[in-house]
């Protein structure tokens, strides 16, 4: 018996441990990519100063989806870009239109530049932020762990009323830095390229005060970071990428393809592209992805479409000079699946992203350069939808992750979240909630044991107060000042077990993972200072749109 539950652990804190943090990731690519399924306006959430860190989500076959409600737009009027036109184009998006667009949309990516490099590769934290930071777990074991959190004493907590403890941090520019600090209280921040940030817990019962420094059964764990900017928010960069869409083609000339995957003259001709407006960040693409597929080219009887079909696998040899990055890659890579699919209620799919043992896929489509959805057939079965006429939505989203471990599979599935979107001119609200227990993927010996340890936390994480819940917000304040939150809130069941398995996974991950961070930074900022260099050599083309209709 001992033995068994030792072995249980050890697969628990192999599995739950990352799944939930691929929960994280989980919303993410949904999105950004499809914000189509529409929705009554009594089915939206109202939008709370709440913020993830971003999943990504999948729909399933549910879905309610319509081109003719609750203001889509079935996009009859655009048209890819013509193939001259550089694929920096769609930055004129960030500025409304008018006279000197061009300059405008180099000025405010001017602006935005250095913040994004002190914010993401220059971050310091002041001494009492970094004590903070020290005594957290890993990130992947934070949100098992955070009953204990509230009782450390060691953390300095603001105790409010309703025995609420939490952290407010603050954060702004620094020379070539950007400085986090402890601030006594959570504040939006008022100037442009600052940062604020609260973390807080919650207990679900009522303590009594001389049980307050204790371990809580059940918590509300909830964090929120807003990020302030000065010229545009997340509305105009959903502009950006409706705009992207429309640069995403191949020759449109044939001979068209005839097979899904075949590397061929619309391969050629996206990536050519790529290298003429982009050759820095086509370049480091070359050096770290070995690219199998790009798109794919179809002519139909409605006119020719593009299945963006994206076949890749990064080049393991090339992570060498990232050694703590390429050991955690390449011990993780062969072992995890990831499968992410946005579907409608027809069956039609509008997004698939996966990960299989290396293997890195992305599928949509395109129709004149919006989003179409795919039949069984992967063939175009709808309306074209354009992202940036999309002006309220819903759909669900369900992922499954697995990990070979012991010559078995073990995993999570059914990670589902129905999510909500409204936007309003420079108004933009998108709330994502758990909606379904994700269930668990074991042996079937074992399976019972690892759902005695786990189903309490995943059942809370599900139902609790509504299920765990991820949005983004972004508008721009009274003062003319644009604002990006992110939020999560959730019900985290203390398990004194998976606490356990937690604190036995920190003393493994915590050696590596400032220093896996570290390279994910560096390897980052290459691809940043790649991007940076290209936008630099395209402003001339730039300007030049200031004389072209722009749709």
């Amino acid at each position: 018996m001992r033995r068994w539950l030792r072995v249980t652990l050890a697969l628990m804190r192999k599995i739950i441990i990352p799944a939930i943090a691929v929960v994280r990731l989980v919303f993410a690519i949904g999105a950004a990519v499809v914000i189509y399924s529409i929705a009554e306006p009594a089915q939206l959430r109202p939008a709370r100063l709440v913020v993830p860190p971003v999943p990504i989500v999948v729909p399933n076959p549910y879905n309610h989806l319509s081109s003719q409600q609750d203001g889509i737009t079935a996009s009859g009027n655009c048209s890819f870009t013509p193939s001259q036109q550089t694929l920096f184009a769609p930055v004129l998006a960030l500025v409304p239109p008018g006279p000197n667009r061009g300059a405008r949309a180099i000025d405010a990516i001017n602006r935005t530049i250095p913040f994004v490099r002190r914010f993401f590769f220059h971050p310091e934290f002041n001494p009492e932020l970094e004590r903070v930071i020290d005594q957290m777990p890993p990130r992947a074991s934070t949100l098992i762990r955070a009953g204990a959190l509230y009782a450390d004493a060691g953390i300095p907590w603001k105790r409010e009323a309703g025995s609420v403890h939490e952290i407010a941090v603050t954060g702004h520019p620094d020379n070539s830095d950007f400085a986090f600090s402890i601030v006594p209280e959570y504040a939006q921040p008022i100037a442009p390229f600052n940062f604020a940030g609260l973390f807080a817990i919650t207990p679900i019962e009522s303590l009594s005060p001389d049980a307050r420094d204790l371990i809580p059964h059940n918590v509300l764990g909830r964090f929120v970071a807003d990020v302030s900017l000065e010229n545009f928010g997340a509305a105009a960069l959903m502009d950006v990428a409706a705009m992207s869409l429309r640069e995403t083609r191949g020759d449109q000339k044939g001979p068209w393809d005839v097979h899904e995957g075949e590397s061929n003259s619309p391969n050629r001709g996206a990536l050519a592209r790529l290298k003429r407006d982009a050759p820095k960040l086509s370049e480091r693409f070359a050096h770290y992805f070995e690219i199998h597929n790009l798109l794919d080219e179809f002519s139909t009887t409605e006119g020719p479409f593009v299945l963006v079909n994206i076949d890749a696998r990064v080049r393991t040899e090339a992570l060498k000079p990232y050694p703590h990055l390429a050991l955690f890659y390449n011990r993780l890579a062969p072992r995890v699946t990831i499968d992410s699919n946005i579907i409608d209620q027809r069956g039609n799919r509008w997004l698939f992203a996966g990960f299989d043992h290396g293997r890195i896929r992305l599928v949509f489509s395109l129709r004149d350069g919006v989003l179409v959805p795919l039949n069984t057939r992967s063939r175009p079965a709808a309306d074209a939808v354009d992202l940036s006429q999309i002006r309220r939505g819903h759909w669900r989203a369900v992922n499954t992750i697995t990990l070979e471990k012991f010559r078995a599979i073990f995993g999570l599935e059914n990670i589902a979240f129905t999510t909500a979107y409204r936007r309003t001119d420079d108004a933009f609200v998108l709330t994502s909630h758990m909606d379904s227990v994700p269930q668990l993927i074991a042996p079937p010996g074992i399976k019972p044991m690892i759902r005695f340890v786990a189903d309490e936390f995943l059942s809370g994480l599900a139902h609790g107060h509504g299920g765990a819940t991820i949005s983004l917000t972004s508008g721009r304040d009274a003062h003319g000042v644009f604002h990006i939150t992110v939020a999560f809130t959730g019900e985290l069941h203390n398990s004194p077990t998976l606490a356990m398995l937690a604190h036995i996974g920190d003393t493994i991950v915590e050696a590596n993972d400032v220093r896996v961070r570290d390279d994910e930074r560096r390897l980052t900022q290459e691809f940043f200072d790649a991007l940076v260099a290209d936008f630099n050599n395209a402003r001339p083309e730039i300007l030049g749109l200031d004389g072209c209709t722009q749709r």
